[in-house]
């Protein structure tokens, strides 16, 4: 093997790992704890579990023109979409719930890069999913492609001599199974 070809099996890999890696990364639930609590949901689910006596104020934003976006929840019984306060650049689509103690569970139905910041919580867990369910799937099956176009273009830089070895492997067995079985 010259060095060439040790460097396109090398970035071959290194794509693999990458791609893998953003998979994981994208679609892994992260959780957050603390009084106030605030990330990117982006346009996946959260649950918010607190246990203060009075109730919390979520509030979902996304700034500038990223657009409008729906959110429910079925704890909570609702289901909403963003109002526009502002104009130009300062423009915020935002919509406010009181969730209650207790767990409540709520998910962008519409729209991304949406903004959770949950108020007034004490000792609050908040545990997201960065991305739908169906975004997830898409995630692993482009990753899933990508990996396979990698191997195999590693398996073509090689000329593909895993396959003559398998056969010459098959072949042997196949040719020891036949003795066997005639003495």
């Amino acid at each position: 093997m010259n060095i060439k070809t040790g460097l396109r099996v090398l970035v071959a890999l290194a794509v693999i790992v990458a791609v893998v890696y953003w998979a994981i990364d994208s679609t892994r639930t992260r959780t957050y704890t603390g009084d106030e609590i605030s990330f990117n949901m982006g346009s996946g689910s959260a649950v918010i579990t607190h246990s203060s006596e009075e109730p919390a104020l979520a509030r979902f934003s996304t700034t500038g023109v990223r657009g409008t976006f729906a959110i429910a929840s079925n704890a909570l019984e609702v289901s909403a979409s963003s109002a526009r306060q502002g104009t130009g650049a300062n423009a915020v689509n935002l919509v406010e719930l009181e969730v209650p103690p207790g767990t409540a569970d709520v998910r962008v139905t519409r729209g991304t890069d949406v903004m959770l910041t949950l108020e007034g919580a004490k000792a609050a867990t908040v545990t997201f999913t960065p991305q739908s369910e169906e975004a997830i799937r898409t995630t692993y099956i482009a990753a899933a492609i990508v990996v396979l176009v990698a191997l195999f273009y590693i398996s073509r830089t090689f000329n593909h001599g895993w396959i003559g070895w398998l056969r010459r492997r098959g072949q042997v067995k196949t040719v020891g199974d036949t003795e066997q079985a005639s003495t």
